[in-house]
This record gives C-alpha cells, structure tokens and sequence, in this order.
C-alpha cells in the first residue's frame, strides 16, 4: 500500500506547500519522502497564507522560499516515484491539492490518488483497525507530509491479520481498481512501459488486442518494473503510447 499527504498554506483557498509519501514494501519495510513546493505567485497571495495553519504545520513563508523546489520539479519528482501506481490519502482535500499542484506545473499526474482512507482499509489482509494511540508511539503525526503519511502506512501495517500479505491497489485494464497482494517480486508497474532502445517509458493504460511501441524507435515496449521507472535517467511521458 501507498500512502501521500500534503500540507497546505490554509484550508480551502490556499494553496499545496508539502508533498510526502510513503511506501509500505512485501516485508512491511516502510520508505518514505517529501519535498517542499515554492511557487512564487502563490506566495505573494497573502490572503491565501493562513497563520494558524502556520501554527499547526510549522512550515513558514521563509522555510518554503529557502528549501521549496518549483511545482514542475516536485510534479516530475512525484511521477517518478509513484509511477503508474494507486495511491491514498486520507482526505478529499489532498485530491484538491493534487489537482491544483498539477494544474501549476503544467504536467499530468503519472499516478492515481484517492482521496479516502477506506480504500486502504477496506481489504481481506486488514483486521481490526489499530487505535491511533498504538499508532502514535511508533509514528506520531507531526503535521508534516512524509511523518502523516508513514503514520498512515504504520497504521495500515499494524491492523494487517497475523500473517497476512501486504496489498496494493492497481489501476485495472478497463480502468478500475484492483486489490492484489504484493509478492517479493511483484515490482511491475502495470501501467508503465519502456522502450528497450532510447529507453524512453510511458505511463499510460495498455490499449486492448494492439501492441504499444515506441514513438521514436519504432520499437515494441516491454513490461517495467516500478524501481526500473524511478531509475531512469531520462524523463516519463504521460501519455498513451503509439499502438500498430
């Protein structure tokens, strides 16, 4: 299971200002991240700046003008990452600061983002949910992307069944969302592609009985695995791959 989070400069009508996720692996090994978002023409938007938000999150104007990275580097940063992957939040809100993260970058999202916690919880590996005080002592929410995100996963690991796997959520082939175990081995990113030349990958849903390939070497694509796709050097097109 994938968790994300953001943090916001207010509640509705401000603006994202952190982006964190974390990453719950087959050994229920967690790894997580987040990066700062600066964009300049929402700072200057103080109607928008709420200072009790301030107060709950800690992150100040200046802490974003010195350490934030602009909206198309964090969009591009989060598309590598998550690449082709479902990932949950515990929010409708955090759709809402996808939506506009997206927009000001000016890139698609290579990733799907649900914006309620039930689609974590709601699996056949999952018992009773573990009581936020439990959760706490292991990971406390600090208000900041990357620790409510982990808390997130430390909740879901902790209310697995005893020897249960750990499962993800997958976009299916007509677009829905599929539950599955995740294996050892089960690193593929079923919705990326990658071209065996120029190396070039695409996210973007297989298109029914037609072989995708790649639009510059005119090659057919193979299946990727997710940590292929975060690997590479080159960037990530968002979009369909040509098909014959």
């Amino acid at each position: 299971m994938i968790f994300l989070d953001f943090e916001a400069s207010a509640g509705m009508g401000g603006y994202p200002i952190e982006v964190g996720y974390c990453v719950v692996g087959p050994d229920r090994a967690l790894r997580s991240a987040a990066k700062l978002i600066r964009h300049d023409d929402w700072l200057d938007e103080f109607p928008r700046w709420d200072w009790r938000a301030e107060q709950i999150h800690h992150i100040s104007r200046a802490n974003i003008m010195e350490l934030g990275e602009p909206p198309a580097v964090v969009m591009t940063w989060l598309n590598k990452e998550l690449a082709g992957m479902v990932v949950v939040a515990d929010s409708p809100m955090d759709e809402i600061w996808m939506r506009e993260l997206v927009e000001i970058a000016g890139i698609p999202s290579g990733f799907r983002l649900i914006g309620d916690i039930r689609a974590a919880f709601d699996g056949p590996e999952v018992g009773q949910e573990a009581k936020e005080e439990d959760v706490d002592r292991v990971a406390r929410k600090t208000h900041h992307a990357a620790d409510d995100a982990e808390h997130l996963a430390v909740k879901y690991v902790m209310s697995l069944r005893e020897g249960a796997q750990v499962h993800r959520l997958y976009r299916g082939d007509t677009g829905n969302i599929e539950r599955r175990p995740l294996e050892q081995d089960d690193a593929i990113c079923h919705d990326g592609l990658i071209c065996p030349g120029c190396r070039q990958a695409y996210i973007n849903p297989r298109a029914a009985n037609r072989e995708p390939y790649c639009g510059w070497c005119r090659v057919a694509l193979r299946p990727t695995t997710w940590g292929e796709m975060r690997a590479l050097p080159v960037g990530i097109t968002v979009s369909e791959a040509p098909t014959r």
